[in-house]
């Protein structure tokens, strides 16, 4: 494994995840818009539908490109995360630093077979990096190229 470099990104389900988080959380404005049409509350209905509308899209296109902007990458060295959707972010950490490995899942992640790998360095208190939403299928392959490349360090 000597001078490789592995490059991933999120999986496609990501997308569906957040955009499902947006769904519920506008779900109370849509319900609220709906019961005002139904009373003939005409206008403030159809504001408020037009405004939740006006939301979910711009959730869509702002959910599109923060997922499409994240980049995981491995190297004999470092593991290293790019997010490039409103401002350039990039995170490193060496193999060295490293000190645990933990994998997270909420239930809409596990519905849609998703996991999230937090790696911890020295300071315990949050983690070091985080690889979010990766496919489950794909969950040992990845935790086994970081543990391979931690303990060879």
């Amino acid at each position: 494994m000597s001078g490789e470099e592995i490059k991933l990104s999120p999986s496609p389900k990501t997308k569906a995840l957040y955009f499902l988080y947006c769904l519920l959380l506008l779900l109370i404005p849509l319900i609220i818009s709906l019961l005002c049409l139904v009373q003939g509350l005409l206008h403030i209905g159809l504001l408020l539908l037009s405004l939740t509308i006006f939301t979910l899209i711009l959730f869509a296109y702002i959910i599109e490109k923060y997922v499409s902007s994240i980049t995981y990458m491995f190297t004999d060295t470092f593991i290293y995360r790019r997010l490039n959707a409103f401002e350039l972010i990039e995170e490193r950490l060496p193999y060295t630093q490293i000190t645990s490995v933990r994998v997270k899942q909420n239930p809409l992640q596990k519905a849609l077979k998703l996991a999230t790998i937090e790696v911890y360095s020295h300071d315990m208190s949050k983690p070091a990096l985080t690889i979010t939403n990766i496919d489950y299928n794909n969950l040992m392959e990845i935790l086994d190229k970081i543990q391979d490349k931690w303990k060879t360090q």
